[in-house]
């Protein structure tokens, strides 16, 4: 097995195998944690009576609008963060390729592009519109660098490689799509394509919602399959798992997660690579276990992201996918390094 399969590296404590309920509890815990933490900073701080008095009804005016607007977006970056985690995770374990993520193939950047497509021209159409372009841009994204990425002679390099061409052409689209349009348009996505949950609302937490509770319900019943996927092609086949079906069912689940995240809240990168990763290193490889770990950690991670980016420089803002980027570069180069090494 070469060592650049997902199989083949490392996973898990031994801890964290003997107890994988104390982790995901830890995990829980400190997701809820740094969303009360990202409640209560931003350009007004506030202290948790604030909140409490909030959630009684007996806040004042200002506490009021102050956490009307701040509460969705933190809701907003957790689940488009446990959506992009659960997302990078599928790919990951279909491709058996430790670098795959839905940014570094491409199809958060193709996602973007469709999405930006549809602000640029006709930006008062609405959300649902925009969803459905992201949506589009994700699915091409995804059947070019599958078809030409994977196959019998494919390696995980050419994957990403391949991901990287279709990435790199999104970009290119996109910035011709900005350069072309109108000031007011240009400034709408590119404060979107930073990856900011500025102006969240239900409308954009609902599809991010829905996907992802769906996909939660279809993943509890295929979670065996995905531990098999990840070994060979063989092992699956030789035990009735119709490996064809079973690598296009994730990896539309993966698209769709990816689509709703990004039409919602912008291009987040890394966050599909670090958290399946961190959430192997903490427990081992068995995705009824993975999934839900690294679905915590990537909302996590989001919303530290987007805590930082209201805070840092306050009153004016960072988007949150600077701040995953900052956390995501060094590792994807550590485990480019770790792999290398390994061979």
């Amino acid at each position: 097995m070469s060592s650049e399969a997902i199989a083949g590296m490392r996973a898990g404590t031994r801890w964290g195998r003997r107890f994988p309920a104390v982790v995901m509890g830890a995990a829980a815990i400190a997701l809820v944690g740094v969303a009360v933490t990202g409640a209560l900073l931003g350009d007004t701080p506030l202290l948790l009576g604030d909140v409490t008095n909030w959630m009684r009804g007996v806040a004042s005016v200002h506490i009021e609008i102050v956490l009307e607007t701040r509460t969705p977006r933190v809701l907003a970056a957790a689940l488009a963060g446990a959506c992009l985690a659960v997302a990078g995770c599928l790919v990951q374990t279909v491709t058996r390729n430790p670098l795959a993520d839905p940014g570094i193939l491409g199809i958060s950047g193709a996602a973007g592009l469709g999405a930006v497509a549809v602000i640029v021209t006709a930006p008062s159409v609405g959300f649902v519109s925009t969803l459905g372009g992201a949506l589009l841009g994700a699915a091409l994204a995804a059947v070019v660098v599958f078809v030409l990425g994977t196959g019998r002679s494919a390696s995980p390099a050419r994957t990403v490689l391949v991901g990287v061409g279709v990435g790199a052409a999104a970009g290119a689209l996109t910035t011709l799509l900005i350069v072309r349009t109108d000031p007011f348009n240009q400034t709408l996505a590119i404060t979107w394509l930073g990856g900011s949950t500025y102006g969240a609302t239900l409308m954009h937490q609902l599809p991010m919602l829905v996907v992802l509770v769906a996909a939660g319900v279809v993943l509890s019943r295929t979670g065996r399959d995905l531990d098999l996927v990840q070994f060979d092609d063989t092992t699956p086949r030789t035990l009735g798992i119709d490996l064809g079906r079973t690598q296009i069912l994730h990896i539309a689940i993966a698209v769709v997660l990816t689509a709703v995240a990004t039409a919602s809240v912008g291009v987040i990168s890394f966050v599909g690579l670090v958290a399946p990763h961190a959430a192997r290193l903490m427990i081992g490889k068995r995705h009824a276990r993975v999934l839900p770990l690294a679905a915590m950690l990537g909302a996590t991670l989001v919303v530290m992201g987007d805590t930082i980016g209201r805070t840092a420089i306050a009153p004016a803002q960072l988007p949150a996918g600077l701040a995953t980027a900052v956390i995501g570069t060094p590792y994807f180069l550590w485990l480019l390094w770790r792999m290398r090494t390994r061979r």
